[in-house]
């Protein structure tokens, strides 16, 4: 399994923040797939977003997928055991990832503020 490195950008009220997840899963086009999705659904509560690419908007604030990188196995195995970064899984297919937490909670059942 590959373990890509995560970054997006938020800005919520004029506060920007980076935010960067571990997500393991079989293929890069999975992660595209679940990266997207993760935008997509990063506050449930405010409709569909303005979508262009790889940016989204809200009347809440915005989200920017900055970068996703391939970590080599020992880069993942190192950024895992320091447990600072959320880890998410992505399963499913490129058209119906199913994106989950350790505990098995799905990405769009956790409160991202």
């Amino acid at each position: 399994m590959n373990s890509w490195l995560i970054s997006f950008q938020t800005d919520r009220a004029g506060r920007d923040a980076d935010v960067h997840l571990l997500l393991p899963g079989e293929a890069f086009t999975l992660a595209e797939a679940a990266c997207d999705r993760m935008g997509a659904t990063w506050w449930p509560d405010g409709g569909p977003p303005d979508t262009q690419g790889c940016y989204w908007r809200w009347p809440q604030g915005t989200v920017w997928l900055n970068r996703i990188t391939l970590l080599s196995e020992r880069e993942a195995a190192d950024l895992n055991g320091l447990n600072f970064l959320e880890a998410w899984t992505v399963e499913g297919t490129r058209h119906a990832p199913v994106i989950r937490d350790a505990g098995g909670t799905a990405w769009e059942d956790a409160y991202r503020a």
